[in-house]
């Protein structure tokens, strides 16, 4: 066990959130194909990129409810949260799950509040000679409309509506960000948006940096940085086109980031969302990878594995996976790489 530990991964993942939080569905199968990773490939933080202005209720209750699964995870995973633009309203939703959270210097940060709004044509309507002829059952099923003018009992249920999730929300923030950091949430909870150091001073962040810093901060040796053994990943979900929009959740080394992979099997199971995991050359320290002595190795490598794993479709070597998480050789040969190695591996393999 301590040999397959011995590699720290860290996984990126990059959420761009839009009124909708359309995509929250891409989120939930990045998380989850980090999560039936096979023990040596699990990982030991996951860093999500993040950049949202609000939304919906319902699309970033879901968002939030996706990232719990990260901190939740056995074993626990470090989950942090960089944004670099904006987390504001649902996307502070969001980002309160993470145990830490940074910011650039000038993203903006909060926004604790809720907002519902609607034109009201009920005036025009009436000079038009037009009305809205509507059934309901149940007394609160239609409260405030575009087409009539609200009674004050209609507007009131409206606005205990927005009063309850307002409730659930501070209470959301509150729990996640703990009482050390923020004592009372509601001292926060009135709509309004900080920036950089005055969101580090109201407890809504833990510290001023961009996500490449942050990145770049576990990739590079520094004086702060005496554990330096991480390989850094990007997760993306990717659809192949071939297979009718469904490609399926494959291990880095069998990708090269242009979204063509083989569809099978890894470490004994299926992965059926339409997803795979993107390899990013960006996150790399070392650009030695393509020296001839790794390139060499990693083709003496290719040749054992081959012999080791099973054909798909019985087709090219391109659509080889390794069965390493179910062959204890292969996982030693795997872990004994160098991250050169194991990119020049990768490299082989793919254009075998």
């Amino acid at each position: 066990d301590d040999k397959i530990h011995k590699q720290k991964y860290i996984y990126v993942l990059d959420f761009k959130g839009d009124v909708q939080a359309s995509k929250a569905q891409k989120l939930s199968d990045e998380i989850s194909a980090i999560l039936a990773l096979p023990k040596h490939l699990y990982p030991t933080e996951v860093i999500l990129r993040l950049h949202s202005p609000g939304g919906t209720v319902m699309g970033y209750g879901k968002c939030s409810a996706e990232l719990q699964r990260l901190r939740q995870a056995e074993p626990q995973i470090q989950f942090t949260v960089c944004v670099d633009e904006i987390a504001a309203s649902g996307g502070y939703l969001m980002a309160s799950v993470a145990q830490t959270i940074y910011a650039a210097p000038f993203a903006a940060i909060g926004s604790i509040g809720v907002v519902a709004s609607m034109p009201n044509v009920a005036t025009r309507m009436k000079e038009e000679g037009l009305k809205m002829i509507q059934s309901t059952a149940g007394k609160y099923k239609r409260t405030v409309t575009p087409w009539k003018e609200p009674t004050d009992q209609e507007l009131e249920k409206l606005q205990d509506d927005i009063d309850t999730i307002q409730k659930h929300f501070v209470s959301h923030v509150g729990s996640h960000r703990g009482d050390e950091r923020l004592p009372d949430p509601t001292d926060v909870a009135t709509g309004e948006v900080w920036y950089g150091k005055d969101a580090l001073e109201k407890g809504l962040i833990d510290g001023i940096q961009t996500s490449e810093q942050y990145i770049q901060s576990k990739i590079l040796p520094s004086n702060n940085n005496h554990d330096h053994n991480y390989e850094v990943f990007h997760i993306q979900r990717k659809r192949n086109l071939l297979s009718g929009g469904i490609s399926v959740a494959l291990p880095w080394w069998l990708s090269d980031g242009d979204g063509e992979s083989s569809t099978g099997s890894v470490a004994g199971s299926f992965f059926k969302f339409p997803m795979m995991l993107q390899y990013h050359p960006q996150f790399t320290d070392s650009p030695a990878a393509q020296d001839n002595e790794n390139e060499n190795f990693a083709h003496s490598i290719l040749s054992k594995i081959i012999k080791k794993t099973t054909m798909v479709n019985n087709s090219t070597q391109h659509d080889v996976l390794p069965l390493i998480g179910d062959n204890d050789e292969l996982k030693d040969m795997f872990e004994s790489l160098s991250p050169p190695q194991r990119r020049s591996l990768m490299k082989a393999m793919l254009h075998a």
